[in-house]
């Protein structure tokens, strides 16, 4: 795959009204405290709260249908997207430390997975839908492959822009962040899309 660096952003891909009907979806469903794998709470390296969209067509053909139309015109081969994750940072620590999205099992274990394919996350698709004005902190950052590993950490940084409405898209195992909010609350949208490795 190429990289300078892989990361896709479609602006205004959400409008205003869309967002603030996703926001009231979000709440109604009373989001619970995130966890980290399947049950674990450490709010040293994720603070926030989650709820689930697991039918709403209306959503995921703004967000979904965007990053799959990326991926196939950048040659990434997805399956299936897993459900739509409402997300809601809030003041004063709300953060998501350093992190991968994709699944850690080692290369041969992959190998030797009949369902490999479609289990794997590959991309992972972040989408903002709260007004900037709104809040302080909460940026997502993601570390640019490209730049030499000896270089400071402030050159691999690549901060995406907090532009209501857009979808941001990379592939998962990028390592990404969401700095704490200060202020105000950050309401977002992540999803990601499975297939095979990258080649």
């Amino acid at each position: 795959m190429s990289f300078d660096p892989p990361i896709y952003t479609l602006y205004d891909r959400i409008p205003n009204h869309i967002c603030d009907k996703i926001i009231r979806h979000g709440i109604s469903l009373q989001p619970k405290t995130a966890v980290i794998r399947e049950s674990d709470v450490d709010e040293k390296l994720r603070k926030s709260n989650v709820s689930w969209f697991h039918t709403e067509r209306w959503i995921g053909k703004w967000v979904i249908d965007g990053a799959k139309q990326v991926c196939n015109q950048v040659g990434w081969d997805t399956t299936w997207p897993e459900s739509i994750q409402f997300t809601v940072y809030k003041a004063p620590d709300g953060h998501y430390s350093w992190h991968q999205d994709c699944h850690s099992l080692n290369h041969s274990e992959y190998v030797n997975n009949k369902d490999v394919n479609s289990r794997q996350r590959k991309v992972s698709i972040v989408s903002n839908i709260t007004d900037p004005s709104e809040y302080e902190g909460g940026e997502l950052e993601i570390i640019d492959p490209t730049v030499p590993p000896d270089a400071p950490m402030e050159n691999k940084i690549v901060k995406i822009s907090k532009k209501r409405g857009q979808v941001c898209i990379f592939p998962s195992f990028l390592y990404h962040r969401v700095t704490p909010i200060t202020k105000g609350t950050r309401y977002s949208l992540v999803c990601w899309l499975r297939g095979p490795e990258y080649r």
